[in-house]
């Protein structure tokens, strides 16, 4: 059995990258410059790839996937899983959103990701590992 969960669209980081790559081709088009654009599709359908590809599979409750269009690829058991932390970091990951889970698992190994439903993926974990604890953000009023 398999749980996929997709990640969550930012448009914090959807939004302004394709307005400044859609700006930036409809000016060059507008100046007839027909070469650079075909420049620029390519970084059009690789962001497009990213935000419909990215998914998080749970496999036979041992194993979680993190697929990230063709880009990342990573396999990690779940019982290695130590914890689960609530983040807005920006560093580069597997994420197509700034709300972020950072997993910590054994041999010093994180990655941060961005399932939509970011609840539902917790409990899917807690619910096989329970012995994973997960630090939330705190909240501000």
């Amino acid at each position: 059995m398999k749980q996929t969960f997709r990640g969550k669209w930012g448009l914090e980081i959807l939004l302004p990258t394709m307005l400044l790559l859609g700006i930036l081709a409809v000016l060059l088009l507008k100046d007839g410059e027909w070469l650079p654009v075909l420049f620029i599709s390519p970084a059009i359908f690789l962001l497009a790839a990213i935000f419909l590809f990215t998914r998080y599979t749970i496999h036979d409750q041992k194993v979680l996937e993190v697929k990230c269009a063709f880009l990342y690829h990573k396999w990690i058991g779940i019982h290695t899983i130590r914890i689960i932390r609530e983040t807005n970091n920006p560093i580069s990951s597997p994420a197509t959103s700034l709300d972020r889970l950072e997993l910590v698992f054994e041999h010093h190994g994180r990655v941060m990701i961005s399932p939509a439903h970011k609840e539902a993926f917790i409990q899917a974990m807690l619910a096989i590992n329970p012995g994973i604890e997960v630090i939330r953000r705190k909240k501000t009023n």
